[in-house]
């Protein structure tokens, strides 16, 4: 009996560290989200995940993806991943994820605008990348996420203006104007303002929990398995990207309701307001380029998921809490007939969708899924045909 106890004994030391070699000699044939989620214990950052890996600093943009990545994971939200490779342009010193350009290229068609038109989706599934294979001409994809309309500008004048394209295309979505007070802040060109947002204290996980979460590929990669990367979001990111509730569209679950949206379209919020005359200035300047070489320059607003599925979830956040939403788009509308420019809103077309059962955005993230893509580079392709007529 004392044998047999022994033997368990041993057997039941043994196996945990068994169980770590076998998971770890097996990243490389896990699912490419559990390879992230092994990945962050072998290069030590299991406690908080780095949704910006593949992203720098830069003084004239905020964040930009580095030059020259090949076929990098990337996992930027929960339940998002994608591969990931970019290309320079002139020599940048930023990375883009487009077909390639070459100076002297006929380019017909430049998009700028943030993670919208980056695409949070494989590149083929890009809605920029669908609509390059529609029309049939060269699109130069200028896109960068985390960028605001200052950042845009600066893509106009610095890429655009050398290929000059009988066509710029703007995406705009509602947290541009806080974009550009952050990116303001970042140049030293505003002080930061102090406005709140009190992130609330998450209690900490006991201290041997801690310890398997930041050293145990076997533990993370089991726990990322079984119950999502809950556990390994920093408060930040738990407090501003938790929804706040669900709905059924078709036979899936749509989540909504994140914090981040709330307080970075609140054009009542002085950091948010601050950047309205900022995206004034970038929009005129943008406009007075394009033409300036004879183009026609758009803008394409992409709204939120809140307000394409606004028959579903007013009730359920407020009208207090939709306005917000519709605070940000309207503000850009009214700057398309101050500035007159040629703005196209998906909102009316993209709800047809939504009402018809259709799913256009990821279930727990504010971006398009691949389906988005598809319909808003159909709606685009559409409305340009329609002005060409």
């Amino acid at each position: 009996m004392r044998k047999w106890f022994v033997v368990l004994l041993v057997w039941t030391l043994i196996t945990p560290f068994l169980l770590e070699g076998i998971f770890r000699l097996a990243v490389p044939a896990l699912p490419p989200a559990l390879q992230l989620a092994a990945e962050r214990v072998q290069k030590g950052e299991a406690l908080d995940i780095n949704r910006i890996g593949l992203m720098t600093m830069d003084i004239d943009h905020n964040f930009m993806m580095r030059p020259n990545i090949t076929n990098a994971i990337y996992s930027p939200g929960q339940g998002v991943l994608f591969s990931v490779d970019t290309l320079q342009i002139l020599d940048s010193r930023m990375g883009f994820r487009t077909s390639p350009v070459a100076q002297g290229d006929p380019v017909e068609v430049a998009v700028v605008g943030d993670s919208f038109s980056f695409c949070f989706t494989e590149f083929a599934d890009c809605w920029v990348t669908r609509f390059e294979q529609q029309i049939g001409r060269q699109v130069m994809n200028l896109a960068q996420g985390s960028t605001g309309s200052m950042s845009h500008w600066r893509f106009v004048d610095t890429f655009a203006r050398a290929f000059e394209p009988p066509l710029v295309i703007w995406q705009w979505f509602g947290n541009d104007f806080n974009e550009d007070y952050q990116l303001a802040v970042t140049r030293g060109e505003l002080a930061p303002i102090e406005y709140g947002d009190p992130i609330p204290d998450y209690p900490d996980a006991p201290p041997v929990l801690q310890w398997l979460r930041a050293n145990s590929v076997a533990f993370v990669v089991i726990e990322t398995a079984l119950f999502g990367e809950s556990a390994y979001i920093s408060d930040f990111e738990r407090y501003h990207f938790t929804p706040a509730g669900s709905v059924q569209v078709g036979d899936q679950t749509l989540s909504f309701g994140q914090m981040y949206e709330r307080i970075a379209m609140n054009v009542d919020d002085p950091r948010v307001s601050v950047g309205i005359p900022m995206t004034r200035e970038a929009l005129s300047n943008a406009k007075a380029a394009v033409e300036s070489w004879g183009g026609a320059f758009w803008v394409v607003m992409i709204p939120t998921r809140e307000e394409v599925y606004a028959d579903q979830i007013k009730p359920i956040l407020g009208a207090d809490t939709m306005a917000i939403y519709a605070g940000a788009r309207q503000t850009m509308l009214d700057l398309c007939a101050e500035l007159r420019l040629t703005c196209y809103d998906l909102l009316p077309d993209l709800q047809t969708y939504a009402r018809q059962g259709e799913l256009l955005y990821y279930p727990n993230d504010m971006h398009l899924n691949p389906h988005g893509n598809a319909i808003v580079a159909d709606l685009i392709q559409q409305r340009l045909g329609q002005s060409d007529e």
